[in-house]
């Protein structure tokens, strides 16, 4: 067994090789990337290896890869850890150790007191892989003999660059870095404490500072400066105000941990880790308890892995260091650290807002193998454009970027957002963060399509995650969904058609047909696809169809099944059945599935369904509904020859929809809006008009601006003696 072969890897790993090789660990774990070439070069030397597939607290897998001598110990982490959730519970430590071959008394030492001081040199802690006890007789003899495969180590990767990464840093370097590893291993020491019985635990130490403020009993029964309720999240007990038996208080050994970790932040950006920017004022303001002078500005936390920002003013640092969440400054005045959300921003990895989804997600990027083809991505693997973010975090934080810059309030030409704020907030069970427990509605007026999102979800987004999870709301923003909706378009669903040049949903004929230039996508120049126009129309006239048989006049029979198809555009699911529309005047039948009229209803004659595709011939459809819909022409001079009153876009609708209407010569012209009882609720128009072609909007409300409620609503229009009703459907 050569060990030559280990010195083309870094060296941390090359020494825990060779540890195990010397047999002073019979096993070995490696959590980081497996470089390539190591399963060869460990073959080499005998060993055994194997991946290990972990499960995460927060939903995510990690895995992990082992390697041994023996067959018997990767057979036993194997048969205990493969596809189980990680714990720190006593026992999964104690047979970690057996494995690892860390002394018993030290793995029982670490799990009930963790980094207790142990008079070794810092230098000889860091050559062992556990923390030892301080009463550790077996120590002593490993050391010398870690010191001789460290020094073997050290000479095998003698002039490689990477060499001795893990025992290089000096000076001030090291300093810093020792306080964030110490401060990191504190909060890992306190989440993996035992469960004592309350008569085994240690008094806490509680001398007094007065910079530790206290809570309310009711929301902090054990009075460890920690809430109750946040207690389960940071990993500690709310019925023990010691929970690791250290001897000291929950909160003040969290908040002066958190402190450290603060204090060896860098304060440039970084793109990999937590890092810290100063906000600092010209001036001071002073601790209420002790009196001391603090910069009266403040620093912002960000982790830029997450996204997550936390602004903490220089008066809450004083506190944190002394122990306490809670501060109180001469110009702050009293506030509170909330302990959850820096938790997050000093220790989010970049998956604690990517939940992972039930089922469907082979790849695990936070977005369902169905999805991936329409939105660009490679549904078997995690990264697709291989540049070190996860394809659902990648677009979750591009959708999150679109609906921040989309404008508020209603547009009829352009995506936009309704906000619907609420008297209330939610916390994200992740960071703890507090949203506004209220929603936004996002609108694509081009495509008749839009869909609602609670803010909490918008907070997942920017952190990464398409999955939400909180206090009110718990569920999953469509990738796909948003896709379609954000897209500035509007002919998501407009899929090539043969013969179609100016590709506007048309075919040739179809444009002689109706009027339309075949060179031209918009031959009316009104910002529609002449298609989009033309399917909308007709989709509108289907909607005001009677729904039992006629005998003069079209109407449509609809054979529903038990069972949905997806729409492959935008994932939206309808019945799986089929429609038939009849003209009994002309004998004349079209059929066509569900998803057919979904797509028309998008604009678009052809569909694309997990169960069917085709095409709607729409001069076929024309002549069944016996309409006749021509563009209108773009000379706007060019008075109309008949009375008109077109179907509106989009129909259905939500927030708002268009009508057209055309009068041959001037008058008075009325257009109002009555619903199904006939009764008037909203004059849209009414004067006296030139002849010509216009447009209204109407936004779904009535003479007094209320909102109206779902329904089917019809408009009519007066011009003298002629009257046009259409019929609108109203859905919220």
């Amino acid at each position: 067994m050569n060990p030559e072969t280990l010195k083309y890897f870094e060296f941390d790993l090359a020494y825990l090789a060779l540890l195990t090789q010397n047999g002073l660990k019979p096993l070995s774990r490696w959590e980081k990337p497996v470089p390539a070439g190591l399963e060869a070069a460990l073959d080499d030397l005998g060993f055994e290896s194997a991946y290990v597939r972990r499960r995460l607290q927060n939903g995510g897998t990690t895995t992990e890869f082992i390697f041994s001598r023996s067959d018997a110990y990767i057979d036993l982490y194997l048969h205990r850890f493969d596809d189980i959730p990680i714990d720190k519970s006593v026992n999964t430590q104690r047979f970690e150790g057996f494995l690892f071959g860390f002394p018993p008394c030290c793995v029982e030492s670490f799990a009930r007191h963790g980094y207790r001081p142990n008079g070794l040199d810092r230098m000889e802690q860091k050559l062992l892989f556990h923390w030892a006890c301080p009463d550790c007789k077996l120590t002593p003899l490993l050391v010398p003999e870690y010191r001789r495969v460290y020094r073997q180590c050290k000479e095998l990767l003698a002039g490689q660059s990477h060499a001795s990464t893990l025992f290089a840093e000096t000076g001030k370097q090291i300093g810093k870095k020792v306080v964030a590893v110490a401060a990191s291993v504190a909060l890992a020491a306190m989440s993996v404490a035992p469960i004592l019985p309350a008569n085994a635990l240690a008094a806490p130490d509680w001398n007094g500072d007065p910079h530790w403020l206290p809570l309310a009993k009711s929301d902090d029964a054990d009075q460890d400066l920690l809430m109750d309720i946040e207690e389960p999240f940071l990993g500690l007990q709310p019925e023990n105000p010691d929970s690791d038996s250290d001897g000291r208080i929950d909160g003040v050994q969290l908040a002066q941990a958190m402190h450290l970790i603060c204090s060896a932040l860098p304060h440039e950006v970084t793109a990999d880790r937590p890092y810290l920017i100063d906000h600092m004022l010209r001036g001071n303001e002073n601790c209420t308890v002790c009196d001391s002078s603090v910069n009266m500005g403040y620093c912002e936390l960000v982790n830029p892995l997450e996204k997550l920002i936390i602004e903490l003013p220089y008066i809450s640092l004083h506190y944190l260091q002394h122990g306490s969440f809670r501060y109180a400054g001469s110009l702050h005045g009293e506030g509170r650290v909330n302990p959850r959300q820096l938790k997050a921003v000093l220790e989010a990895d970049g998956t604690w807002h990517r939940l992972k989804l039930a089922a469907g997600d082979r790849d695990e990027d936070g977005l369902y193998n169905n999805d991936e083809p329409h939105l660009g991505t490679d549904p078997a693997l995690a990264d697709t454009d291989q540049n070190g973010i996860v394809d659902g975090t990648q677009l979750a934080r591009a959708f999150v970027a679109v609906i921040d810059s989309l404008p508020r309030g209603l547009r009829t030409d352009s995506v936009y957002v309704e906000e619907h704020q609420a008297k209330g907030v939610e916390s994200c069970a992740r960071c703890g963060e507090s949203v506004n427990m209220g929603y936004l509605r996002i609108v694509n007026p081009l495509e008749g399509q839009w869909t609602e999102l609670p803010f909490l979800a918008l907070h997942y987004m920017h952190c990464g995650g398409f999955a939400y999870d909180g206090e009110v709301h718990k569920g999953l923003a469509s990738a796909r969904v948003l896709a379609m909706v954000l897209d500035p378009q509007g002919a998501k669903h407009v899929l090539k058609t043969a013969d179609d040049m100016d590709t506007d949903g048309l075919n040739a004929a179809e444009e002689s047909f109706f009027a339309t230039d075949p060179k031209v996508p918009d031959s009316n120049d009104n910002g529609l696809l002449d298609g989009i126009e033309l399917g909308l129309q007709l989709a509108a006239e289907i909607d005001s169809l009677p729904r039992e048989a006629q005998i003069a006049m079209p109407y449509m029979l609809e054979h529903l099944v038990w069972g949905v198809e997806t729409c492959e555009v935008c994932g939206q699911t309808v019945n799986m059945g089929y429609t038939e529309i009849i003209n009994p005047v002309s004998g004349d039948t079209l059929t066509t599935p569900v998803i057919g009229l979904h797509a028309m209803n998008h604009g678009s004659f052809t569909y694309h369904g997990n169960l069917h595709d085709g095409r709607i011939d729409p001069i076929k459809l024309a002549q069944v509904l016996a309409v006749n819909p021509t563009a209108v022409p773009s000379d706007a001079n060019v008075p109309p020859s008949d009375l008109a009153l077109w179907p509106n876009y989009p129909n259905p609708f939500n927030a708002a929809t268009v009508i057209r209407f055309e009068l041959p010569r001037p008058g008075w012209v009325t257009l109002e809006i009555h619903n199904l009882l006939g009764q008037e609720v909203r004059t849209l128009v009414s004067d006296n008009s030139p002849a010509g072609a216009f447009t209204v909007q109407w936004d779904g409300k009535d003479e007094g601006g209320k909102d109206l409620v779902s329904g089917v609503y019809f408009c009519r229009m007066r011009a003298g003696q002629l009257v046009a009703v259409k019929r609108m459907a109203l859905l919220r």
